[in-house]
């Protein structure tokens, strides 16, 4: 038996065909010359980039407080065909869950009407400072929702990959979404005591200071 790993390749997998097939041989041979092949099955390839929204720690949090930093995991890959990117890039969201949106281009607009946000985003806007994720980061993302959110309000969390930089390829877009609604009630207190030593030091260019902090 040989797995092919389509997430770790050896070499580039097969581009996507116009048939949408790629038939599959299998070829034994000896030391004298002699060989026979087989011919087998075929796939369906599909180059298309796919995230899957981890669930079950969302389930699990279900209510937390503003102020609090909400770990968001997930599932990605795009396979990689030899003429393309095979590194895409990731999104994710925060949205009222008036709303069930089924395309990256309904979300998008919902953002743009500041009913959602984009939590990798500085200040949650698609206009703000983004900061990128890509298929090859780790696959998590912590949301500091200090930074935006209401107290109280309920959300869903998406997550979305894109080949696309600019996530304007809605049509090549993965989305998916939380099974559970999470809820924002109350606000935690921001840490007060943190101090930094030395608070003072003579050193010279080359020197190695060891910092310590006290929390």
């Amino acid at each position: 038996m040989y797995v092919w790993d389509f997430r770790n390749p050896p070499n580039d997998v097969p581009k996507a065909s116009l048939s949408g097939k790629v038939w599959l041989y299998a070829i034994i041979s000896d030391a004298k010359g002699n060989s026979q092949v087989s011919l087998g099955g075929a796939l369906t390839l599909s180059h298309e980039p796919h995230i899957t929204l981890l669930s079950s720690e969302l389930d699990d949090y279900s209510g937390f407080e503003k102020n609090d930093m909400l770990r968001i995991t997930w599932d990605d890959y795009l396979v990689d065909d030899g003429s393309g990117t095979d590194d895409g890039y990731i999104r994710l969201y925060a949205s009222p869950p008036l709303t069930t949106f089924s395309t990256l281009a309904q979300l998008e607009a919902d953002v743009l009407a500041a009913n959602s946000f984009l939590i990798n985003s500085a200040d949650g806007t698609l206009t703000g400072t983004i900061q990128t994720i890509r298929e090859d980061s780790s696959n998590f993302f912590d949301w500091n929702t200090r930074l935006f959110g209401a107290d109280p309000a309920t959300y869903h969390v998406y997550a979305a990959i894109s080949p696309d930089a600019t996530f304007s390829d809605n049509a090549a877009t993965t989305l998916s979404k939380s099974t559970s609604v999470l809820s924002i009630s109350g606000t935690t207190a921001l840490p007060k005591h943190i101090s930094l030593m030395p608070s003072q030091q003579t050193v010279a260019i080359g020197d190695t200071i060891t910092m310590g902090s006290l929390i």
